[in-house]
């Protein structure tokens, strides 16, 4: 990330500029968390000899390997998860542009 250090003489250009780096730095946001979302980053499940040992397993109804998530619950079947994962991210997207812009 590169970052430039400018002096604004009008106001129209601040805001110009302002919503461009907002769009930036949101883009970046969303590049890190799609890195990290990565599975060679996200931890593997213990064998069940170690659940115990991880997990707070003193509820018996909400254990690991009892509950398998297929279905995003809000899909009609027709979106994809790519589309899922689209709208996500402009949702992000636009949460973080109104953050730097408010």
């Amino acid at each position: 990330m590169q970052l430039g250090v400018v002096r604004i003489k009008e106001r129209e250009y601040w805001e110009r500029m302002r919503e461009e780096v907002a769009d930036s730095v949101s883009e970046i946001v969303l590049k890190a968390c799609s890195l990290i979302s990565r599975p060679q980053y996200m931890p593997q499940m213990p064998a069940r000899s170690e659940v115990t040992s991880i997990f707070d397993t003193s509820f018996l109804e909400c254990q690991p390997y009892l509950f398998r998530v297929v279905k995003h619950p809000l899909d009609s079947g027709q979106n994809t998860e790519s589309t899922l994962m689209t709208i996500g991210a402009s949702a992000v997207k636009k949460m973080l542009r109104d953050t730097f812009l408010s």
